[in-house]
């Protein structure tokens, strides 16, 4: 990818991806807990992330927010929500979607500082040939600021590509639904002295360089899955996004077949 090219998907990305900050709880300090992002999907609104990030929040949903800006903001918590996850425990582990209805006006408060996606940038369709992109919001990078009631939280970019899923024991890993990615560091971090904790939930966006015309987030950028784990220096573990959407069967039958319905995804 050209450099001038890069900037501009980069850019893109960053803005469609959200910092889920925590408050202080459990003796634990303010910050980044994982990534996610926002959709407006039929007039409703829906963070998707990583469903283990919330295993201690859950119930203390005013305590679990987003920053008002990428660098540094005051958090908006999520206050009145609704939490959908599988309710098999098992079958939660395994596929580890959380997706999290909000108000429209926290999503309007929101949307300020970030972009809410919509369908049109969701797909089924895989093409590991193309260039892989992951953008999260590392807990390593992240600090709260008593004097100013602000949290702070930067993000980290990791370029990635298809691995042979080898030495899978131990891990959770079904080769029809999660799939391994290599990656290399495109910030100036260094992974191994990072910690890439906080990642858990960002989408996995593919980019298609080859698609005819204008370039647009629409068109070249697709998200095709969620990054669910990281072993640093070593791999991503993702889910394809189809899982996310089989979700929706049970929250609202419109919204699943809309996914149905659109070329780009099923």
């Amino acid at each position: 990818m050209e450099k001038i090219e890069l900037s501009s998907v980069i850019s893109f990305i960053e803005r469609s991806v959200i910092p889920i900050i925590s408050l202080p709880i459990h003796e634990q300090r303010a910050g980044t807990i994982g990534t996610g992002s926002i959709f407006q999907l039929n007039d409703r609104y829906f963070l998707i992330s990583a469903s283990h990030i919330f295993d201690d929040f859950e119930k203390f949903s005013d305590l679990v927010g987003i920053p008002t800006a990428n660098l540094n903001g005051v958090v908006y918590n999520f206050g009145e929500c609704n939490f959908y996850r599988i309710s098999d425990k098992n079958l939660r582990e395994k596929y580890d979607i959380i997706i999290i209805e909000l108000s429209a006006e926290f999503a309007e408060k929101v949307s300020v500082h970030y972009n809410i996606l919509t369908e049109r940038n969701l797909s089924y369709k895989v093409n590991f040939e193309n260039e892989l992109l992951v953008v999260g919001y590392p807990y390593n990078l992240s600090h709260d600021s008593a004097n100013e009631k602000k949290i702070y939280a930067d993000h980290f970019r990791l370029s990635t590509y298809l691995r042979i899923p080898i030495g899978t024991e131990g891990i959770e890993f079904d080769p029809k639904a999660h799939f391994l990615l290599n990656y290399k560091n495109i910030s100036n971090e260094e992974p191994a002295l990072l910690g890439l904790r906080g990642v858990s939930g960002s989408p996995i966006w593919s980019y298609d360089s080859a698609t005819a015309g204008i370039w647009t987030p629409e068109k070249n950028l697709k998200i095709v899955g969620l990054a669910l784990a990281v072993k640093t220096n070593e791999y991503i573990r993702g889910v394809y996004w189809k899982y996310a959407a089989e979700l929706f069967k049970d929250i609202d039958t419109e919204i699943y077949n809309l996914f149905k319905g659109d070329s780009n995804s099923c």
